[in-house]
């Protein structure tokens, strides 16, 4: 099953007739599955027994392939997936996207692992961050303390680094860059709002009522908006949150499958990933919502961190864009709008379009072997460091 037809089949039915449809579906899967199995009255028992089981799990998501923390800091941890003995280019470190969500989507599952084929590309020495919700000492974090949160992390893989980041992590990255120039040997986006008000977003339609009604007043007593920038994350890619309907659909989608073993673990990848929140910090939250949502100041101009004016002008590394033809959070308009800004030369900006919404372009089979592979070998290629 694709990325894509895995969001296809979340799609919460949008009247009766789609849910009497998804529960026929799903009973005549099973009963055509009971068949094939010559199944008994014990086997019934125990496929309910699994069915509640699988329904009603709520489990952390995990970091599919092995990795090591290598250092560990308040506001993430940095998770170490350099092959043994091949340090000796560049480091590469990945930014998840920071929705709420665990970072492990990075490395979903096999064969869905944006990790492994940055590995594959041969990117070896290769490092992931994995942010943590909010504790006593992070609860009023703000961007300053994410970007040095950065500055550390480079620094400590060498001073110099390509940073890929997808979705949040994107612009977080594009941020860093733009006032540590010198520090980024390649900046990879993907599916990362860089124009938060080009092309038509999803997230923006859910969000700007928002700030209408409230004309502005007080970002701290509208945080609500980041739940609902939440679920308009899981809706857009297909699984609803708090949707019955959507729900009931997707059971009936696991009864249907209930002797397959790969669908079975397929649903609980999505449901891991999905059901499982983190909170972020308020006045990061707040910061987000107001600076780049709301007044767009990344690319209109104005945006200050700690003092310090983000520049994209200043940015000169090799750049690579990618954006999913089908992705409504961040549509490719946002993506492709960096490259207006920066001063990388053109012969160096790489732009890939894909045929995804905004979580096929991380997780897509096809996403990650006909896109993501061949332009991170170009990236792993110029990344050998000279010898000493």
């Amino acid at each position: 099953m694709t990325a894509r037809a895995t969001e296809h089949h979340a799609s919460p039915p949008s009247t009766v007739l789609g849910l009497g449809a998804a529960a026929i579906e799903g009973w005549s899967g099973y009963l055509t599955g009971l068949c094939r199995r010559r199944a008994d009255v014990l086997d019934v028992a125990t496929d309910f027994a699994e069915f509640w089981r699988v329904v009603t799990s709520r489990e952390r998501p995990s970091w599919a392939h092995p990795n090591t923390v290598r250092r560990q800091r308040p506001l993430a941890d940095l998770r170490d997936y350099a092959l043994r003995g091949e340090r000796a280019q560049v480091a590469t470190l990945v930014l998840p996207p920071q929705s709420g969500r665990a970072s492990s989507i990075v490395d979903y599952a096999a064969g869905r692992s944006l990790m492994l084929t940055l590995r594959e590309s041969g990117l070896t020495n290769l490092y992931c961050l994995d942010w943590k919700p909010p504790g006593p000492s992070t609860v009023d974090a703000s961007i300053e303390d994410y970007i040095a949160l950065l500055s550390e992390t480079v620094d400590s893989l060498g001073g110099r680094v390509n940073l890929v980041g997808y979705s949040q992590g994107g612009w977080l990255a594009t941020i860093y860059t733009a006032l540590y120039p010198d520090s980024v040997h390649t900046l990879v986006v993907a599916g990362a709002p860089i124009d938060f008000h080009a092309g038509r977003s999803q997230l923006l339609d859910w969000i700007s009522p928002m700030f209408r009604r409230t004309e502005m007043a007080s970002f701290r007593s509208i945080v609500a908006a980041v739940a609902a920038l939440q679920r308009g994350i899981s809706q857009a890619v297909g699984v609803p949150l708090g949707k019955p309907a959507g729900e009931f659909e997707r059971a009936m989608g696991l009864l249907a499958h209930l002797d397959d073993p790969r669908f079975v673990e397929r649903y609980l990848d999505l449901k891991r990933w999905f059901e499982w929140t983190e909170d972020m910090p308020a006045a990061f939250s707040d910061w987000i919502i107001q600076q780049l949502f709301v007044s767009n100041r990344l690319i209109s101009g104005g945006l200050e961190v700690g003092g310090r004016a983000v520049m994209l002008d200043a940015i000169t590394c090799p750049l690579v864009l990618i954006a999913g033809t089908a992705d409504h959070i961040t549509p490719p308009e946002q993506v492709w709008a960096l490259e207006r800004y920066v001063s990388t030369p053109q012969a160096q900006v790489s732009r890939r379009s894909v045929e995804a919404g905004h979580l096929g372009l991380l997780i897509g089979h096809a996403a990650l072997e006909e896109h993501w592979l061949p332009v991170m070998r170009s990236v792993a290629e110029r990344s050998a460091l000279e010898p000493e």
